[in-house]
């Protein structure tokens, strides 16, 4: 039997816990709920506040920096890109020189540093989803920051912490 599946970014998820963790839909959040500064901040203006690893597009909070970048990104047609250096970094995820833009798949983003954080958060899903067939809680805590208690792992930026 087919263990059910997601995708994000184009990337196929088997992992059901893994997907969850992912929250790629964003929520709803009562602003008086929000103790951080910057988190209000963020939801005032749309930002990302790191420490929290939540960001906010159009009053809804993502929990992750990649939910966040792809939430914010803009949709393209593909049939619309004519530069070779975009075409190509639509297959994957790349950062076109010439027109300022960063590609992942069919969505764009204009910033150089949303470029990057969004190509850092591709990375880890990319590790997440190898991880996953090792370890679904290894997987889930890497792309959360989380912990995996089976393996007694803590991860940050997608990379096990040192103890």
């Amino acid at each position: 039997e087919e263990q059910s599946v997601g995708y994000l970014a184009g990337v196929k998820i088997a992992s059901p816990q893994l997907f969850e963790a992912l929250d790629a839909h964003g929520h709803p959040l009562h602003a008086p709920s929000l103790t951080c500064g910057t988190c209000r901040l963020a939801l005032e203006e749309g930002g990302f506040c790191a420490e929290h690893r939540m960001g906010f597009v159009h009053g809804l909070a993502y929990l992750s920096p990649l939910t966040y970048q792809l939430a914010r990104a803009k949709l393209v047609d593909p049939d619309s890109i004519t530069c070779s250096t975009c075409r190509a970094a639509m297959q994957t995820i790349g950062w076109c020189d010439e027109h300022g833009v960063g590609m992942l798949g069919e969505r764009r983003v204009i910033h150089k540093a949303d470029y990057e954080m969004l190509a850092e958060a591709y990375r880890q899903l990319l590790a997440a989803v190898e991880k996953s067939a090792e370890c679904e809680t290894c997987a889930a805590a890497m792309v959360a920051d989380g912990y995996c208690p089976e393996h007694r792992i803590h991860y940050s930026g997608g990379r096990a912490k040192a103890p």
